[in-house]
């Protein structure tokens, strides 16, 4: 009677091959997580300035996007991993959240290490073009 299985060296060989694929794939793994990452919060910062610009043109107000932290004020830095709000500027202070603004977007903070530095407030005029002056 013969019984059928796996040698020692065959199976030894088979770790060996396994330990090799899985030294090469995480690290191109988590290369391509931060990639994603990357790309992902990009993609959202990129999609709440052109709605900024898109309801300063709809609105005829100025509309700002600036760092916050709490989701509920401009935090003043230039740190936009924290976070960020998208406005309508309906008078009050230009470029700061005030009462009589309009909330538009809240973007809470992003995640993997990512950061993003900039301006510390980005504004849209009411026709759609850059404020200079932020």
């Amino acid at each position: 009677m013969q019984t059928k299985g796996f040698t020692v060296v065959e199976l030894m060989l088979v770790l060996v091959v396994a330990a090799i694929l899985l030294g090469v794939g995480v690290p191109a793994f988590r290369s391509l997580l931060s990639s994603n990452q990357l790309t992902t919060t990009s993609n959202a910062l990129m999609a709440s300035l052109n709605l900024a610009r898109q309801e300063a043109v709809s609105r005829g107000l100025p509309v700002t996007v600036c760092p916050s932290s709490n989701g509920a004020a401009c935090s003043g830095g230039t740190d936009w991993a924290v976070g960020w709000i998208v406005f309508v500027d309906n008078g009050g202070t230009p470029a700061a959240f005030d009462s009589g603004d309009t909330l538009v977007r809240v973007h809470g903070a992003i995640g993997g290490g990512a950061s993003i530095a900039g301006d510390s407030v980005i504004r849209y005029t009411a026709w759609g073009a850059l404020d200079s002056a932020y």
